[in-house]
């Protein structure tokens, strides 16, 4: 199942309001500038990255194609890891249509309408498009959006780090909050050594140019 949530645009900077809380790992990136998978090396999740990909890819004109998108490392359970993909991008049941052969089924998440099918759930809430694997992470978001007062974009130090933003294949990090990912697969004696980390409370930023044989850290 994917599930896909949408509102209006402002800044591109605001696609960190639905970035949940507990978040470790995000990655930053184009789909116009992004290399397909089989040319470039394999990294944490590569294969389960696209994949999950695949539906926004189907969404997206060329010119959305352009605008920021960011990736967030989600787990629920030891065997589950994904993707959750945010973007800007208008309001647009239209969007629907583009996904061949789904039979959507409507409902209420926090508040806002979501549309489902067997492979895909799909929302539209606050000009930004948001769209996983699982409705749990859709919902996640929705709950971050609903309460701005917590974004990560109140947080000053974080603000001066997005300064640094273009268009580059950035990887975000957060140790601080890798227990928490990591929590729902180690045994206690891991995260009490994973709890060292907790301390490192600051965004990490590195920027990585893609080529075919590899990336450039920048």
């Amino acid at each position: 199942m994917v599930i896909l949530g949408c509102s209006s645009t402002r800044s591109t900077k605001r696609i960190w309001d639905a970035v949940p809380s507990d978040t470790s790992l995000a990655v930053r990136f184009q789909l116009a500038t992004l290399l397909p998978k089989d040319t470039i090396p394999d990294f944490y999740l590569k294969a389960q990255f696209y994949k999950d990909l695949a539906p926004l890819s189907t969404l997206l004109g060329e010119e959305e194609q352009k605008q920021p998108i960011l990736a967030v490392l989600q787990s629920n359970t030891p065997e589950l890891f994904n993707w959750l993909f945010i973007t800007t991008n208008s309001e647009n049941e239209d969007l629907l249509n583009s996904i061949p052969n789904q039979n959507f089924r409507r409902s209420i998440l926090e508040g806002v309408q979501v549309f489902e099918s067997k492979e895909f759930t799909i929302a539209f809430h606050k000009g930004l498009l948001l769209l996983a694997p699982h409705r749990f992470q859709v919902e996640r978001a929705i709950k971050q959006l609903n309460q701005p007062n917590t974004s990560w974009l109140k947080n000053r130090r974080f603000q001066k780090l997005l300064q640094e933003e273009d268009t580059r294949f950035t990887l975000y990090a957060y140790p601080a909050n890798s227990p928490i990912l990591l929590s729902s697969f180690l045994s206690p004696d891991g995260v009490r050594q994973l709890s060292q980390f907790s301390q490192l409370e600051e965004w990490w930023l590195w920027k990585l140019n893609q080529v075919k044989n590899g990336w450039n850290l920048v």
